[in-house]
């Protein structure tokens, strides 16, 4: 349906919509419905995209209330995917593009897991004490060697030093690619102080980066999801 024409996933999100107001009386309770088409990519096992490809809205009785141009997401925006089997909620940004772009650059992939669902206030929730942060490096040639120091610097002040695991090309299913993907664990309080600072700079082994204001602004969204000691579900 995403490699259709507009007029092709207009006419399916009519139809959706008129299902949905024909089969669910609550519906009436609710000011409008919408209804989205996603692509999502998975490259190399571990990193996942997603964009989006259109939006349509109705109204409570499915009529059409906004024609539905392309819709841009934000990779910054945090993602919160609860898992009901493990009763665990997965809260990621899809991507900051500290250098380049997706065929040749630098990303940072931040993502953690709570305890419990985010978006219940009855659930209780569990504080994650690590943030694991990947990096994907995308050029001609492998530029960050084995044993590879993170540094970040939140207003000038150090927050985090440490390694970063250099993963196999076979861990990262990159054989046979000049692609290269590290892993850091960072500790909850220390991730946090990156969202709620006005300059952060990160040094990955001899490339130093700054965030934008708008990174800042979504790694401090991202750390919202992180429970503090009583505090309420999002």
């Amino acid at each position: 349906m995403n490699q259709q024409a507009a007029a092709a996933r207009a006419k399916r999100a009519q139809e959706a919509s008129k299902f949905v107001v024909s089969h669910y009386q609550a519906i009436r309770e609710i000011g409008s419905i919408w209804v989205y088409f996603a692509a999502y990519e998975t490259r190399l096992i571990i990193f996942h995209y997603s964009r989006s490809v259109d939006a349509f809205a109705f109204d409570n009785t499915g009529a059409e209330t906004y024609p539905g141009p392309n819709e841009k997401v934000d990779d910054r925006t945090p993602v919160a995917r609860f898992n009901a089997a493990r009763n665990e909620t997965d809260v990621s940004i899809t991507r900051l593009q500290l250098e380049g772009d997706l065929n040749h650059g630098i990303a940072m992939v931040p993502h953690f897991t709570v305890a419990g669902n985010v978006h219940d206030s009855n659930s209780k929730l569990g504080e994650p004490s690590l943030v694991v942060v990947d990096f994907a490096s995308y050029a001609d040639r492998k530029i960050f060697p084995e044993n590879t120091k993170l540094e970040i610097r939140c207003d000038g002040v150090p927050a985090f030093s440490g390694n970063v695991l250099l993963l196999t090309p076979q861990g990262s299913g990159s054989i046979g690619s000049t692609a290269q993907f590290l892993e850091a664990q960072i500790p909850i309080q220390q991730f946090a102080k990156m969202g709620s600072s006005r300059e952060v700079k990160i040094k990955l082994g001899n490339k130093t980066f700054e965030l934008s204001p708008e990174d800042i602004n979504a790694l401090r969204a991202m750390s919202d999801y992180a429970p503090r000691p009583h505090s309420p579900a999002r």
